[in-house]
C-alpha cells in the first residue's frame, strides 16, 4: 500500500490545532441499525423544501445534531464553496441525500476552502491518517498514491462526456475503484465528470499543432500530461493549482488546460486572451472515503452511501449538461475562444496519439490493456 506517511506526520500538529473542535466526535457507529432506509429517514428531525436556497442547502446538511450516538462526518474541499460548478453541487448533493435519508444519526461538517491543505499528500494522506473522512479529488491527481486512474489521462482515449459517465458508471470503472482501495486503503463513493479540458493562453490563437511551438503551459504533477501537451507541440511545466492564477499573471507560464467551467469560474480570463476547444481530456472526479470508516458503519447505512453516491453521479450529469452553454456564452464574454472543427481537433489527436505507446509504458501495459478491455475502447 502506497502511504505518504512522511507528510501526515509533518501536517499533524496543524491539523489537530484545526479540527480542536471536532477531534473528540464520535466518528463510529455505536448502535445497531432497525427496520429499512424508510426508517431511517424518518429519524431525521429536520426537512428541507423544494427550492430551497443554496444557503439553506448547506445549513440544512451542517446542522449540528444532539444524537449522542451520531457519527461525525468530516468532509474537506479545496474549493470555497459547492454552490457553482456543476460537480461540486454533486458533491453537496450527495450530503443532502445523506442528511435527508439518516437525519440526526450523522453529522456532516465542512472544512473548505483548502482548511485541511490542497495537496495530495494533505487530502489523501489526511484520509489515510483518518484525520478527515471524506474529500472530493479529481481523477487526474492521484497519480503520487496510486495508478488505479491513470488511463483515464491519455489524451483522446475518450472524446466525449457521455463516454466517459458511461466508462466509470461500468466495469472499468469498478475495476479503478478496486486498484484504488488496494493501494491507498481508500474507497471511491461516486465518480463524476468535471468537463472537457480546454487550452488558454496569453500569446495568441491556437488553431493547429503548430500554434503550440514555443508556449508554455503549466500542467498538473502528472506524468502523463506532461507527455500530452509536449506531444502536442508546447513545452509543459508542473504548478500547483493554488498558484496558477499567479503565475498566468506573473508569466511564469503562458497558458494552461482545465474544463471550461473551472476557467470560468477561476477567472483566468482576467490573465488569459485565448481559449480553443481542444477537448483534449475528459477530466473525472470523485468522492473518495477512508475505508475504515465506511467498514464500521452499519450494512443498511452503507447501502445509503451506496444510493446517495449513484443519485449524485446522475445528477452531476444533469447538472453539467443543463450549464454548459451558459458557460460558453459567459467566456464569450471576456476571453476570445476559438471553436475548433472536427478536422482541426483531428490534428491534436494524431500529435497526441505518437505518445501513447509511452504513456502505456509509465501506467503500466497489463494494467492499462485491462481498463481498456473492460472499457471497450481502442488503443
Amino acid at each position: 500500500m502506497k502511504k505518504k506517511i512522511a507528510a501526515i506526520l509533518v501536517s499533524c500538529s496543524i491539523i489537530s490545532v484545526l479540527l480542536i473542535g471536532c477531534v473528540n466526535s464520535t466518528v463510529k457507529s455505536t448502535t445497531a441499525s432497525s427496520g429499512p432506509t424508510a426508517a431511517i429517514a424518518a429519524s431525521s428531525s429536520e426537512t428541507l423544501g423544494e427550492g430551497a436556497t443554496a444557503e439553506q442547502i448547506n445549513a440544512f446538511i451542517t446542522a449540528p445534531s444532539k444524537n449522542p450516538d451520531k457519527i461525525v462526518l468530516r468532509y474537506t474541499s479545496t474549493t470555497a464553496d459547492l454552490d457553482t460548478q456543476a460537480y461540486m453541487k454533486g458533491f453537496r448533493e450527495f450530503m443532502k441525500y445523506l442528511k435527508t435519508e439518516l437525519g440526526d444519526r450523522i453529522e456532516i461538517k465542512y472544512l473548505l476552502n483548502a482548511t485541511m491543505g490542497s495537496s495530495a499528500d494533505a487530502i489523501l494522506g489526511g484520509l489515510q491518517n483518518r484525520t478527515i473522512e471524506m474529500s472530493d479529488w479529481p481523477l487526474t491527481s492521484y497519480a503520487e498514491f496510486t495508478n488505479a486512474f491513470t488511463p483515464l489521462d491519455v489524451p483522446y482515449l475518450v472524446t466525449t462526456l457521455d463516454d466517459m459517465h458511461a466508462l466509470l458508471s461500468g466495469e472499468a470503472g469498478e475495476y479503478m475503484k478496486q486498484k484504488c482501495l488496494d493501494d491507498t486503503g481508500l474507497r471511491v463513493i461516486f465518480y463524476s465528470v468535471l468537463g472537457s479540458r480546454e487550452m488558454t493562453n496569453s500569446v495568441r490563437p491556437i488553431k493547429s499543432v503548430a500554434d503550440m511551438k514555443g508556449l508554455k503551459f503549466r500542467v498538473q504533477p502528472n506524468k502523463l500530461h506532461m507527455l500530452g501537451i509536449e506531444a502536442m507541440g508546447a513545452t509543459a511545466t508542473n504548478i500547483a493549482f493554488a498558484e496558477l492564477f499567479t503565475a498566468l499573471q506573473q508569466g511564469t507560464v503562458d497558458g494552461q488546460e482545465n474544463p471550461a467551467d473551472t476557467i470560468y469560474n477561476m477567472q483566468f480570463y482576467d490573465v488569459q486572451k485565448y481559449m480553443s476547444t481542444t477537448d483534449h481530456i475528459i477530466t473525472g472526479g470523485s468522492l473518495v472515503m477512508n475505508n475504515d470508516f465506511f467498514e464500521e458503519l452499519d450494512p443498511e447505512m452503507q447501502e445509503v452511501f451506496i444510493a446517495a453516491g449513484e443519485h449524485a453521479s446522475d445528477y452531476v450529469m444533469d447538472e453539467l449538461k443543463a450549464s454548459l452553454d451558459e458557460v460558453y456564452k459567459n467566456l464569450e464574454k471576456k476571453i476570445e475562444i476559438t471553436y475548433l472543427t472536427d478536422e482541426e481537433r483531428k490534428e491534436f489527436q494524431a500529435a497526441a496519439q505518437k505518445a501513447w505507446p509511452q504513456m502505456r509504458e509509465v501506467i503500466g501495459a497489463e494494467y492499462f490493456d485491462k481498463v481498456i478491455e473492460l472499457a471497450g475502447v481502442g488503443f
